[in-house]
């Protein structure tokens, strides 16, 4: 159950994607108009590596810890499990989100990671065991440090309690670290005489 951004925000409502975005502060880079075309342009802007990293490192402590707790089960578990961790996302119509604007002002750690495109909501089955899960969508998943991205089939959804403190402070680190060994695994590097490599690329991760 490795569902990309775009996979992910397919379903979701005009309404729902431009709250997203506006979370994000995205609106300028979506301007399509049906929910279809919308998801694509938007999950396209969300899976920016840099624009990921600066997401995460402006969330409160309580959503990176959340969060870090949730790539440490493997991307995703339960949605019970998870509600017991962070509370639930309040789900509302268009003219409920209009009114509320609930990713002005979230009530807990799982908002924030809803309304930042960060989490996404799916009935699937994983490892035997069918409901709905919450889970980081993989081409975010890619990104995050410690992440390991695997098949749904070999997913284990350990029910851990969240860790004290997690300290997520080196998401920049992580994701130079992340496109240096993609470059160097996709093309040869060379030395020159000073003994200096060459230019070092950037790729998205491969999703699965």
């Amino acid at each position: 159950m490795m569902l990309t951004l775009t996979q992910t925000l397919t379903d979701y409502p005009v309404s729902l994607l431009r709250a997203i975005a506006d979370a994000r502060g995205l609106q300028s880079l979506v301007h399509a108009a049906t929910p279809a075309a919308l998801a694509v342009e938007l999950s396209a802007a969300l899976a920016d590596p840099g624009s990921i990293v600066d997401a995460v490192e402006r969330l409160p402590e309580t959503a990176q810890t959340l969060l870090a707790a949730l790539v440490q089960a493997g991307g995703a578990m339960t949605a019970p499990s998870f509600a017991r961790l962070a509370g639930e996302v309040r789900q509302g119509g268009p003219a409920w989100l209009a009114r509320e604007q609930p990713w002005l002002a979230p009530i807990n750690a799982a908002e924030v990671l809803w309304y930042q495109g960060l989490i996404g909501r799916a009935f699937a089955t994983v490892g035997g065991e069918t409901g709905d899960f919450i889970f980081v969508p993989v081409d975010v998943l890619a990104w995050l440090p410690s992440a390991s991205v695997t098949t749904g089939a070999s997913l284990q959804l350990p029910l851990a309690p969240a860790p004290g403190t997690v300290h997520l402070s080196s998401y920049r680190l992580a994701l130079d670290a992340g496109t240096l060994l993609a470059f160097v695994q996709n093309n040869e590097v060379m030395q020159d005489p000073t003994g200096r490599r060459g230019q070092r690329g950037r790729r998205m991760a491969a999703i699965a």
